[in-house]
This record gives C-alpha cells, structure tokens and sequence, in this order.
C-alpha cells in the first residue's frame, strides 16, 4: 500500500505545481494587456520610413505639382532624342494631371553646365493612363545652345579644324499617336520652327571665327536670316519586345518629316529615317546580344540645300562612343551599335560593345565600305526605383576607344537600345 500511496501523492503534488504556474502565467498576460499602449517609432525609424515613402514622388508627384528635374536636355537636331554633349543638366519643372486618364500639363526649365538653356511645355489628352488607342499632344519650346561643336562636313573632316556655333531656336507644334496595339505603333504631326543661329566661343571664350566655308551654306551666315521652317510628318512602326524584364526581342521604327522653308524657298527638304534594334538572350535574359542599326537621309529639293544645322550627327556617348560630340555631319549617314551584356549583380551590368558607321553625300554610297570603327567597355549601374523614375533612375559608364583617341562617357540610360518614336516638333 505505501509503495502505491507515494506516487499517487507525488503526482497529485505535481499536478498542483502545474496548475499554479499556469494561474501565475496568466495574471502576467492579464497585467500586460492591461498596461499596453502603442508602439512609437523612434526617430530613425520615422526617417527612413518617409524616405521610403516619398522618393520616388520627389521627381514624380513633387510638391503640389513642381518637382526637380535632373537631364533630358534634347539633341539640337533631333528634338527628343537625348543629347551627350550638354553637360550635368538640372532644373525644375510643374505638372498637373499626373493620374489623370483625360489631360495631363507639364513644363520644365532645364540649365546644363555647357550654359545651355531649354524651357519646354507639353499637354496631352487624353493621357497615356488611358487605354485609348489614340493620343493628342500640343507642346512648345525655347531653347539656348551655346556651344555646339562643328568639324566640318563629309567623312575627311578633322578635329583639328574644330569650331563652334551657338543655335537659340523656338517651336510650337501638335500632334496625334496611334496604338491600335502593343504591336504597331503610327505617330504623325506638324510643328513651326524659327531658328537664330550665332558663332559660339573659342578655347578663349571669346567669339569663334566661325568657318562658314567648310558649313557649306554661305546664304545662311553671310547676312541672310536662317530659314523659319513648317514640319510635317510621321513615323511607324512595329514594336516585337516583350513585357519580361529585361525586355528581349525586335523592333523597327521608319520616319519621314518634311521641312519646308517659309521665306525665302532655298532649304526645302525632306528627312526619311529608318531604325531597326533587337535584344538576343544567349539561354538566359542575363546574358544577352543588343544590336542597332539606323540610317538617315536628308535630301533637299533641286536647287535647294539643306542648312548644315539641321543635320544629323554621329558621334559621342548616345550614338558613336570613341568619336567627339557631333564629330561627323552629312546629309546621310549610316550607324551600327553592337553589345554583349550580362548582369553581374542586381543592379550592374557590364557591357563590351563596337560601334560602326559614317556619313556620305550620294545615296549609292549607303553600303559597309569605308566604316569608321570605336569599342569600349561600359557599366550601367541600376537604382532601385529605375522602374519609377525610368532612365533618370539610372547610370551609364563608358570608356571608348577609336581611331582620334580614348573617349569618356558619363550619362543615364544605356548608351543606345530599342528607339522608341520620336515626335514630330
């Protein structure tokens, strides 16, 4: 009996321990929930959590509509493309209607440290929100470009002869856009253009002499005033990129913009272009080829010519690295961009590339003959909010080399890639 009588005991004992630490373990929970209160971030933490909150609206939303703007200052010929020689370009710039699917306004007032001023409004309606298939825009600008470098025209120009000219242009135009799908793609539009056109400084700062032998166009700096042009046209094309990230695939872009001089009927013209770019992954998206190719011919009435301003150039960090900033200038010219990417981590990727191209006078001479050739390493460093802030939420290095030396490039946005459709301005 007794052995029998002590577990019992010895049991029962414990069982009573159990039951009061469990009563003790409760009245704590009862005294905790009684003294709660809520949790106050330090202020650190409150730091970091408005940082987290507001950084992409800095450049987006900003406040009540006025943001800053960093870069986008336009190439002095083609107008929305961006150009490599401004300089670090910064401004400001308001907006109204950002998540507004019927009208959106925006202007920006842009300064680089070459001096070049811009000054650009845009609206449109309805919005790119929106899921109609046709878009109407109205935009004016003023721009200052003060320093443009000028080598001379046709592929035997020379660094050595380098001068430079000053371009202050305005241009007021509308336009319409169709996306009937994510296919195809059809732009067209009309624009004014009034241009004013001065020598730019020397190495001295003082005026250049500028050498209107070489431009080609004596009309247009000895005493007569540069032409006031209206622009027409449109560009199409289809668009064979996917939605992955990043993007692979094919896309081609054909353009065609008239210019008609309204004084004087001596610099009519008519501009065609033709881009064709693809992103090849080699097995995975890491690892991927990028190639573009594009041609432009301006090509002017008879007995008309085609001032030497309104030329495309070749040459710097968005178009031909190795070679200055509008090194080579004709009326036609021929380009070839050729890339190996892989991603070397999250936000970094590495690039080899080859650039190819020239300029020429005559139509036949559009062939692979006589190419100049530059190549290079590059880096393009990824921010975390690249997918709000688009290209500004990246950064592009470039080292190239080619025939007239080494080339250093610094700029956001990869160097060149797919052309998405320029607007008729």
């Amino acid at each position: 009996m007794l052995a029998v009588a002590m577990p019992l005991q010895a049991q029962q004992a414990g069982s009573q321990s159990e039951q009061s630490r469990q009563e003790e373990l409760r009245k704590k929970r009862e005294q905790r929930k009684a003294n709660l209160t809520p949790y106050d971030t330090s202020t650190g933490e409150k730091r970091v959590l408005w940082w987290e909150t507001n950084r992409f609206k800095a450049f987006t939303k900003g406040y009540k509509g006025i943001r800053p703007v960093i870069g986008g200052m336009d190439d002095p010929v083609v107008f929305g493309a961006v150009s490599s020689g401004s300089g670090l370009v910064g401004g400001i710039g308001y907006q109204r209607g950002l998540d507004s699917q019927d009208f959106r306004f925006s202007i920006d007032a842009r300064y680089s440290t070459k001096q070049y001023e811009s000054l650009e409004a845009l609206a449109e309606f309805p919005t790119p929100r929106s899921d109609s298939p046709v878009q109407a825009y109205l935009e004016a600008a003023y721009r200052d470009y003060k320093e443009i470098n000028f080598f001379g025209l046709g592929p035997d120009s020379s660094p050595e002869t380098d001068s430079t000219f000053r371009i202050e242009d305005r241009r007021f135009g509308g336009g319409l856009r169709f996306f009937p799908n994510r296919a195809f793609f059809l732009e067209t539009g009309w624009a004014r253009l009034n241009t004013h056109l001065l020598p730019g400084p020397d190495e001295s700062g003082e005026v250049s002499a500028f050498d209107i032998e070489r431009a080609g166009d004596l009309e247009v700096l000895r005493g007569r005033r540069a032409p006031e042009y209206d622009i027409y046209g449109g560009t199409f094309g289809f668009n064979f990129f996917d939605r992955e990230y990043p993007e692979v695939g094919a896309g081609i872009a054909i353009g065609v913009e008239r210019f008609d001089d309204r004084k004087d009927d001596l610099f009519n013209f008519t501009k065609i272009s033709a881009d064709f770019s693809t992103e090849i992954p080699l097995k995975y998206r890491n690892r991927r080829i990028a190639f573009k190719i594009r041609t432009v011919h301006h090509m002017p009435d008879a007995g008309n010519n085609v001032p030497f301003y309104m030329l495309e150039t070749i040459g710097g960090g968005t178009t031909f690295r190795g070679f200055s900033d509008y090194r080579f200038r004709d009326r036609r010219y021929l380009l070839m961009n050729l890339e190996y990417r892989w991603e070397a981590w999250t936000y970094a990727d590495f690039a080899i590339f080859a650039d190819g191209g020239k300029v020429f006078r005559r139509a036949r001479d559009l062939d692979f003959t006589d190419l100049e050739a530059g190549y290079g390493f590059g880096i393009l460093i990824r921010t975390p909010f690249e997918g709000r802030l688009g290209r500004y939420g990246r950064l592009r290095i470039d080292i190239a080399n080619s025939r007239e030396g080494f080339r250093f490039y610094i700029g956001s946005g990869p160097a060149f890639g797919r052309r998405h459709p320029p607007r008729v301005k």
